[in-house]
């Protein structure tokens, strides 16, 4: 299972994708993209070009474009990339190892005829794990797909979609061994509706029985008045929703 700590490199490429691709869906699987490729390294393969003391070598047009080295955030490795990015940066001003230059090069691309279903496609993706797909179907060349990089992918598409924009929370579960007090207990917490975080929605408590033992998926609540003997109570951190995975009404 991957894990990642989220610098400041990320957050201002979240902020720059959102307000380009305006779904938070689609941001959270290009993100998973070069996080997979790259470990959003914007210096990816500019290390390469230092002599031993770690002074640059220089970088000039041909050499960078007709080079095999795959560079930045998108490992990008065709010349018309290259070409691309090094014709941006000297536009824009950016650094070419710059994640503005970087992030500008692949909006620019989703501009252009040959990602334009690929563009479409993000507008209208409604989770994050489809849109990596889509980056890993329609962006990556074909001769980089290997399984592990598809999971990678798709794991880091959640893990940024769950990190901006439904960050862990605490869930108290309540697991009662004894059916009689689960009987009397179980219309206590049916009728009860916690408010939600995200935008003041509510829903009732989650209640299951699993090989006799009787749980409610209790958000924050109160569980004080259940008998020690008779309940059980676990708290763990997961995300707004994971529930629904697991236990039914």
């Amino acid at each position: 299972m991957n894990d990642i700590i989220v610098t400041q490199c990320h957050v201002d490429a979240w902020d720059y994708l959102l307000v380009r691709l305006t779904n938070v869906n689609a941001v959270s699987g290009v993100m998973g993209y070069f996080q997979a490729r790259t470990g959003f390294e914007t210096m990816y393969g500019f290390y390469d070009r230092t002599d031993g003391n770690g002074i640059s070598k220089g970088l000039d047009r041909d050499g960078f474009i007709r080079d095999k080295k795959a560079y930045g955030i998108g490992a990008w490795d065709k010349w018309y990339d290259k070409q691309s990015l090094w014709n941006l940066s000297k536009r824009s001003g950016y650094a070419i190892s710059s994640l503005e230059a970087q992030l500008e090069l692949f909006t620019e691309e989703l501009k252009g005829l040959t990602h334009a279903k690929l563009r479409e496609a993000l507008k209208h993706v409604d989770n994050p794990e489809d849109a990596a797909e889509l980056m890993y179907t329609m962006y990556l060349p074909e001769e980089n797909r290997d399984a592990k990089l598809h999971n990678d992918i798709c794991e880091y598409a959640h893990l940024f979609y769950t990190h901006f924009v439904h960050p862990k929370h605490t869930v108290r579960y309540v697991e009662i061994t004894n059916e009689e007090v689960w009987v009397r207990a179980r219309p206590f917490f049916l009728s009860k509706k916690i408010g939600k975080a995200n935008k003041g929605e509510t829903y009732q408590h989650i209640t299951t029985s699993q090989n006799g033992k009787w749980y409610s998926i209790y958000f924050n609540g109160q569980i004080s008045w259940i008998a020690t003997a008779n309940g059980v109570v676990v708290e763990r951190e997961e995300t707004y929703g994971e529930h629904k995975d697991s236990y039914s009404a």
